[in-house]
């Protein structure tokens, strides 16, 4: 197994048949998969490990921005998540759509929920 710096490095590898294989976040291959029409596939659908969310740090003090971020971030969950996942991660979308019970539907895979957002946010 050859470790690298970046995913793009790890394409790199893969595109001059100097490895069998990337591993990487699922939505990060999904990105490339869809920037990419025809040039990659994803073979191992799936969540392997504990699930990791992106996250937006503030500095200390600014308990009160976050709550507005946080809120901001609730109304983009709520309102418009599903249509801009499905616009920028197509393949993704078709992927886990939870015919298949070790995948799930990419919702309830990707998404944060309300409760997510509350336990991992804002914390004083």
């Amino acid at each position: 197994m050859t470790q690298v710096q970046t995913t793009q490095d790890c394409l790199d590898l893969l595109n001059s048949n100097n490895t069998d294989a990337a591993f990487t976040a699922a939505l990060i291959l999904y990105g490339y998969i869809n920037a990419n029409p025809g040039k990659y596939i994803v073979v191992l659908p799936g969540v392997f490990g504990e699930l990791q969310y992106a996250g937006v740090r503030l500095k200390g003090g600014h308990h009160a921005d976050c709550v507005k971020l946080n809120e901001a971030l609730t109304g983009f969950l709520n309102n418009e998540w599903v249509q801009d996942f499905q616009i920028d991660f197509p393949v993704a979308s078709k992927t886990y759509t939870g015919s298949n019970d070790s995948i799930g539907n990419y919702i309830s895979v990707f998404k944060p929920t309300a409760d997510d957002l509350r336990q991992l946010s804002c914390k004083l």
